[in-house]
Parts: C-alpha cells; sequence; structure tokens
C-alpha cells in the first residue's frame, strides 16, 4: 500500500528529489526569481486555479502557465 501525502507542513512543497530540486509544489502565489524549483517543476496556484511549470532552472525559478481555470 502506499503512504499518503502530508500537505500540512506549511512549506508547498509537494515533492522534492536530491541534487535536482523541486518537483512538485503548491501554494497561493507562484514564486518567481527564486531557486530550489527545478527545471519542468510543476507548480499548483491553489488561489488562481491555475497550473504552472518553471522554464527556468535550479537557480533561477521562471514559472509559465501551462492551464488555467
Amino acid at each position: 500500500m502506499s503512504k499518503p501525502l502530508d500537505l500540512q507542513d506549511g512549506t508547498g512543497i509537494v515533492v522534492e528529489a536530491p541534487n535536482v530540486g523541486i518537483l512538485i509544489a503548491h501554494g497561493t502565489s507562484v514564486p518567481g526569481g527564486v531557486s530550489g524549483y527545478a527545471k519542468g517543476c510543476l507548480f499548483i496556484d491553489t488561489a488562481g486555479a491555475a497550473v504552472y511549470v518553471n522554464e527556468g532552472d535550479d537557480s533561477t525559478a521562471d514559472f509559465d502557465a501551462i492551464t488555467t481555470a
């Protein structure tokens, strides 16, 4: 059986890989120009009901919308 994800830790990070960065995250505002988000990281904007992908790199995030509600 799989273990359920605990999204209540307050960081908004859902999946992070060592030496790669954050792969999936969520929150109410899209991060920009910050480090730690891997290229291709998905960000789920829970306030704007949109999904973004990081087209930047792990040192400077550049999230672009791929879908909106």
